[in-house]
Formats: C-alpha cells, sequence, structure tokens
C-alpha cells in the first residue's frame, strides 16, 4: 500500500507539470508516430491551431481537470482514479465493503485490476447503448458526438450531466460486485482505462489487428463518432470491444474494412445542432440549470451590439 500511496501522492501533487504528465507524454508519442510515420497532423497540431470543435474539447478538458481542482484536490487530471482511491482509503478506516463477488477476487494484483476493468466496463457499454436509444439521454451525449475532429482530449468533451451520472453509477455497480478489499486495485484499473481512452480518441490509424477484436482501438472508436447514423449507433465499447462482438452491435462495415474509419466525416448530422454544442464556452453546460443563464448573458450582449450598431 505504501508503494500505491507514494505514486498517487506524485500524481495527484499540486505541481501543474505532474498534473500534465500523462496527457504530455501522449500527446507527445501521437504526435511522433503521426508526424513521422503516417504525416498526418496529430493532436498538438490540431490544438495549437484549434477549430471550434477543438476550442469545445479545451473548454471540457480545462473545466474537468483546472477549474475544479480549486474546489476538489481529487479533481485532479486523474479525477475519477483519485477520487475512488481516496474513497477506498477513507472508506477502509470505518468499515470493509466486501463486495457480493469479493471472495473470489483473485490475490494476484494484475489479474485483480483486468477483472476490475471488465466488471466496470459492462456497465459503462449498456449506458452507452442507452444514451443512443433513449431521447433524454442522447440529448447530454451529443455533446460528446458533435466533436467535427479527434484529438487525444476529445474523450475528456462530456456534458456535466453525463460525467456525474455515468461516474456514480459505473462505480457504484463495480464496487457492489467486487467491493473494496485493496483501494489499489480500482485505482489503477481507473488509470488504465484513462491511457486506454486518451488512445482511443487519438489520430492514430491503428486498428490493433487480431487484438482489435478485445480492446477498442482508435479505429474502432473514431467510426463510432461517424456523422453517418448507421455508424454511429454500432461500436459502444470503452474499453473493450468484445462486448459489441458477443452482443452484435460491431460496426460491419468497419469490419469488412478497418480503414473506413479514417476517411468517415465526425460530428452530428444536423450541422446547425452540431454548431450549437461545439460552441467552446456554452456547449458543456447544455441541458444543465446553468445553461439558460449563459443564453440570458448572451442575448444582453448582442442586444448591446445591436444598439452601439445602431448607434454608430
Amino acid at each position: 500500500m505504501e508503494l500505491f500511496e507514494t505514486i498517487f501522492s506524485w500524481l495527484t501533487s499540486d505541481k501543474m507539470l505532474k498534473l500534465l504528465i500523462p496527457v504530455l507524454v501522449i500527446l507527445l508519442f501521437e504526435h511522433l508516430i503521426l508526424r513521422y510515420c503516417y504525416n498526418k497532423p496529430s493532436s498538438i497540431e490540431r490544438l495549437l491551431n484549434p477549430s471550434q470543435s477543438a476550442k469545445t474539447d479545451m473548454v471540457a478538458w480545462s473545466v474537468y481537470y483546472i477549474f475544479f481542482r480549486f474546489f476538489d484536490k481529487a479533481f485532479s487530471y486523474l479525477a475519477l482514479p483519485g477520487l475512488v482511491f481516496i474513497a477506498a482509503r477513507e472508506a477502509q478506516k470505518h468499515y470493509q465493503v466486501e463486495g457480493v463477488l469479493g471472495d473470489w477476487m483473485p490475490e494476484n494484483f494484475v489479474l485483480a485490476v483486468i477483472i476490475w476493468l471488465v466488471v466496470y466496463d459492462f456497465p459503462h457499454y449498456v449506458s452507452h447503448w442507452l444514451m443512443h436509444k433513449i431521447p433524454v439521454l442522447w440529448r447530454y451525449h451529443r455533446y460528446h458526438h458533435a466533436a467535427e475532429e479527434m484529438n487525444i482530449i476529445t474523450g475528456i468533451r462530456i456534458s456535466l450531466a453525463e460525467r456525474f451520472l455515468n461516474s456514480s453509477l459505473h462505480l457504484a455497480i463495480a464496487i457492489a460486485l467486487l467491493g473494496l478489499q485493496n483501494p489499489g486495485v480500482p485505482f489503477f484499473a481507473l488509470l488504465t482505462r484513462r491511457i486506454i481512452d486518451l488512445l482511443q480518441h487519438s489520430n492514430l490509424p491503428w486498428g490493433y489487428g487480431w487484438f482489435g477484436y478485445i480492446l477498442a482501438s482508435p479505429r474502432f472508436h473514431k467510426i463510432h463518432h461517424s456523422r453517418d447514423v448507421l455508424d454511429f449507433d454500432r461500436n459502444y465499447g470503452n474499453i473493450f470491444s468484445f462486448w459489441d462482438f458477443i452482443f452484435r452491435t460491431h460496426n460491419s462495415r468497419y469490419e469488412s474494412d478497418r480503414r473506413s474509419a479514417d476517411t468517415c466525416l465526425l460530428g452530428l448530422p444536423d450541422s446547425t445542432e452540431a454548431k450549437q454544442y461545439n460552441s467552446p464556452f456554452t456547449g458543456i453546460f447544455r441541458h444543465t440549470f446553468l445553461f439558460p443563464v449563459f443564453r440570458y448573458l448572451s442575448k444582453i450582449k448582442s442586444g448591446v451590439q445591436d444598439r452601439r450598431s445602431s448607434m454608430g
């Protein structure tokens, strides 16, 4: 436990450099691979010369991993893993959370992390499918799908409602089933998930070969972001792609030609709707109680500008 606590303290220290290390490493890795192996623009280049979609991604990242940090130290770049670790460590001081299947958890740490990943990912697969099928949930999820290009931080672009709903639900299910005997297990499971998610939203033209039937690759997920309804209603797996193959929700077009993910157009089918969600400073607050406030302030701003124009 001393090792886990040391790593956790290092990753969640107050130094901004340490906060950014995971994303910076993957950003640099993706840049080198795309530039020198594929001669394609990287996330770094897209973020340095951002489109409206990339600006929206940057605002979402700032809200979750910089702005929130001023209110709760647990909202670091590894917000969810850090929060789970702290909660688990505090919970252990008061009571033991065994879990329904806790007695069956192996002592081997790596195997326990893999089991946690599988159990955590299945509710995510189900809720992702539901968000595409139930209109009120799709309203929240559209913010993520409005992205018209992929970069490393696109995975962080989720609405406030979806973030808190999913985070609480998936964790509650995993904890109820597996327990919290070793807080280091869920911490490293969710850390692994975050790394996979960063790579998954990169522009790397990788399908992972036969391993793509197990793990969701960048290509596998990219075609899910296609603006074609037949594409984005498929490939729901977040960590593991095998859920889609088991439940027959995989994309047959992608299966026949994985390179189709490289040329598909991304975003929402309705360009007007996409523009609304790609508004950097209001998109993340759509469908929350804050959005009417922003809309009212926007109307005031427009009124002032119109008045100045008429006076000029």
